[in-house]
């Protein structure tokens, strides 16, 4: 009940992002490019302001993946799924990585589903539209 809180807390009503690309990168789940345009998580840096949440993003990519580490389910099974799909992508990538990043997918189909849910309740459009 208190992560479900705290993320209705966080997002305050769905139709404040058009777009479920807006609620990952609020969340902190979008990808940022360095000076060699290479692609990385977004991290916090000294100095300038955030166009996200980082404490939206602890929930993210902290607190629900250690919740679903431990009880399993849907979304457990979302990121084995994807953790092979990566292994078998790049076979060079390190466990670390892969792990990271299948938590990362499994955790944008769950803002997914939720904000597409909370956007039918209140009677708006909801996007089908896939990352």
């Amino acid at each position: 009940p208190a992560i479900g809180g705290y993320l209705i807390g966080s997002i305050l009503r769905p139709d404040r992002f058009p777009g479920i690309r807006s609620l990952w990168h609020y969340s902190g789940l979008h990808v940022e490019e360095d000076a060699d345009g290479n692609g990385h998580a977004a991290k916090r840096q000294c100095g300038s302001c955030d166009s996200w949440n980082p404490n939206l993003k602890r929930l993210c990519c902290g607190i629900i993946p250690d919740v679903w580490q431990k009880l399993g389910g849907e979304y457990r099974d979302i990121q084995e799924e994807r953790k092979a799909y990566e292994f078998a992508r790049k076979p060079d990538m390190s466990k670390g990585q892969a792990h990271r990043r299948a938590w990362r997918y499994a955790v944008k189909a769950f803002l997914k589903r939720f904000w597409n849910g909370w956007r039918e309740m209140d009677q708006l459009e909801s996007s089908s539209a896939a990352a």
